[in-house]
């Protein structure tokens, strides 16, 4: 289900809105529009755009939309691609508060909106739709994925998985240890659903340390509670002897301050659309978003299933009903 790339323009000044629109949409392209970044940030839940045209003269408007996305599960791979004044470039609030993808200087030329536009389009495919470290598919193939099962209304239940204190160990042992955990995570995943034989389950890589699983919700019990049950059995070894035995890391922070962050974890966030009706990428996300904040107020490896009508069923290490 690839269909049109998606661009959202968001945009204050709705001459130039237009015109960007016309010019995009003669392009091929499937074009929505806002005004505002409140207005924006409802229109990437509900439509999932490939790509954010932005103007940046909405300043703090559209830092509160540029957080909001890069903090979402799903949607932080989205690029931005940002309109501005070219005295703007070297403002360090603007460098500081917002790292976009790529630039289009005003007054916009038609050559220029298009060429960077296709630029930005072609970077976004090649780098989202097999992640480098793990070769597991990425952001694209699993927005399609989820599009797909939301279009069957069929049965489903999306795994997000997720290393607690990953950060911490990759400041202890550095990346080339830390990329070892996240190919252990990777091939770990990989066996415990291909033991299952069901050629629809689905794995992808978000990035860095999340991962996704699309599966039916009779298998989530099963494979959460062995996901768990041998990450926690084989993590230990990727640490140092020391660490291993006292079962955290001890770094100090910049006011001198010993903190002990325990050996890693993980978190798997079940949304499923079992006892709610589901109709957008968008509203997958936030569940998961809030089932993972949620997961992450406790300690060691654990995963909650959303069961809807306003209650979660919290399942911690094997699978045991509240």
């Amino acid at each position: 289900m690839t269909g049109p790339t998606t661009i959202l323009i968001v945009e204050r000044e709705e001459e130039l809105r237009l015109w960007m629109a016309d010019i995009l949409q003669r392009e091929g392209f499937k074009i929505f529009s806002a005004s505002t970044s409140e207005e924006a940030l409802k229109m990437v839940y509900e439509h999932v755009p490939n790509l954010i045209v932005f103007d940046f003269s909405l300043t703090k408007d559209g830092y509160k939309l540029f957080r909001n996305l890069r903090q979402d599960l799903m949607l932080s791979h989205i690029p931005f691609v940002v309109l501005t004044e070219r005295d703007n470039i070297g403002n360090k609030t603007f460098d500081a508060e917002f790292v976009a993808d790529d630039y289009i200087f005003k007054p916009v030329e038609e050559v220029e909106l298009l060429a960077r536009i296709k630029m930005a389009v072609g970077r976004t495919h090649l780098e989202l739709d097999v992640n480098p470290l793990t070769r597991l598919s990425g952001h694209n193939s699993i927005l399609r994925k989820l599009e797909d099962i939301l279009s069957k209304k069929t049965a489903f239940a999306v795994c997000y998985v997720d290393l607690d204190n990953f950060k911490s160990f990759n400041d202890k042992y550095g990346f080339n240890r830390g990329d070892d955990v996240i190919r252990f995570t990777s091939g770990l995943i990989s066996k415990v659903v291909k033991e299952s034989q069901d050629a629809d389950d689905f794995i992808g890589h978000i990035g860095g340390d999340e991962f996704v699983v699309i599966t039916k919700p009779e298998k989530v019990d099963k494979f959460c509670s062995k996901i768990i049950s041998e990450f926690d059995l084989a993590i230990p070894q990727f640490y140092d002897e020391e660490e291993r035995r006292q079962g955290h890391i001890i770094k100090t922070d910049r006011h001198g301050n010993s903190i002990k962050t325990p050996v890693m974890s993980v978190s798997i966030a079940v949304v499923t659309n079992e006892k709610k009706e589901l109709f957008h990428v968008g509203q997958i996300s936030k569940l998961a978003m809030e089932l993972k904040h949620y997961a992450k107020s406790f300690s060691g490896s654990i995963y909650f299933k959303d069961r809807r009508q306003d209650r979660y069923s919290i399942i911690s290490g094997v699978s045991q009903e509240e």
